[in-house]
């Protein structure tokens, strides 16, 4: 017979409920507000480059045009997109609207269920900034190498993944339509998923053989054939393959760090830049302005590029004539 005889414990710590004072209120406020204004500065700094940039591509596709006669390749125009500025500025924007829902349900405008969206919102806002530490990362050869191998391996891996994920869907069905009756990991479609991902990592796969009912031998035979079949295709076969498409990659960058990397028809064209030509001035605009005197207004067009280019020499020439870039702008 079960006996519980209740002892009563002293509790040494506080038990009073302490608000939170105005000064930590205020903190919060103030966080919350410089992360909106942080994010609505590199919002509109990456937006600026990316559209730029998409201007930049629409002239040089239309130079390739009339210089050479035929369109620029797909690998080029590739390079006016930078995927580090899109996953910033879809990174800034769920930092934004995750601050703003986490400042109104402080000021309780909100109700708390409103807390699982902001959450939602601000860890996977979180992730992608630390996932954007990665691109500072690339300027060191050592690090690069990883960042390269998975850009390089990525579209063969979409490509195999697509492949396996089909044979693992019929996996599924089959496992639980059959199986599912007389087996507790089989019963619905979401566990057997679960139950058949388990077994690729190899966890619990005793407990997956010895639960299977008894009650009809021809199904326990099928379970143990199912069972085999399935572990010993995507443990030895499938992920040993996977892992194969990987360091093919591996290979690939390190001989293109020994030989050369391929270059696209526009970096053939722009050529080898050193870093002396960045320093030499070249590249810039020698504009002289008298900060006193500049307005607010024109402080702000002139850190977000928003101003039109002196007509005099500025070190380099435009890839079209006068003429067609005007054509250009108006279509």
């Amino acid at each position: 017979r079960l006996e519980a005889e209740p002892t009563r414990l002293v509790c040494h710590g506080d038990v009073e409920f302490i608000k939170n004072s105005q000064i930590d209120d205020a903190l919060r406020s103030l966080l919350n507000i410089l992360v909106i204004v942080i994010c609505l500065v590199s919002f509109g700094l990456c937006a600026r480059a990316i559209f730029r940039a998409q201007i930049l591509r629409l002239a040089t596709c239309d130079f390739f045009k009339q210089a050479y006669g035929k369109d620029l390749s797909c690998e080029g125009k590739w390079e006016f997109v930078n995927m580090w500025y899109i996953m910033i500025v879809f990174n800034d924007v769920l930092l934004i609207i995750g601050s703003a829902l986490k400042e109104q349900i402080e000021r309780k405008h909100f109700i708390a269920d409103d807390w699982n969206v902001c959450s939602l919102l601000l860890g996977v806002g979180n992730s992608l900034v630390w996932f954007g530490v990665l691109r500072y990362l690339g300027f060191f050869k050592t690090y690069n190498v990883v960042i390269l191998t998975l850009k390089k391996a990525a579209p063969k891996i979409s490509r195999f993944l697509l492949c396996a994920l089909l044979i693992y869907a019929g996996f599924t069905f089959c496992g639980w339509l059959v199986l599912g009756p007389y087996h507790i990991k089989f019963r619905s479609l979401s566990t057997t998923s679960e139950c058949l991902f388990a077994l690729i990592n190899g966890d619990d796969m005793f407990a997956t053989f010895s639960i299977m009912s008894e009650k009809s031998l021809m199904l326990w035979w099928f379970c143990r054939i199912y069972l085999y079949s399935f572990t010993s295709l995507y443990i030895y076969v499938v992920l040993s393959l996977f892992i194969s498409v990987i360091m093919d990659a591996y290979d690939t960058i390190k001989k293109y760090y020994k030989d050369g990397f391929p270059q696209s028809d526009l970096r053939l064209f722009v050529g080898p830049i050193s870093p002396n030509d960045f320093s030499s001035g070249v590249f810039r605009e020698h504009e002289e302005f008298d900060l006193e005197s500049m307005s607010f207004l024109d402080v702000v067009k002139r850190i977000f590029c928003f101003r039109s280019s002196n007509a005099g020499p500025t070190g380099y020439t435009s890839l079209l004539p006068k003429a067609s870039s005007s054509s250009f702008v108006n279509n």
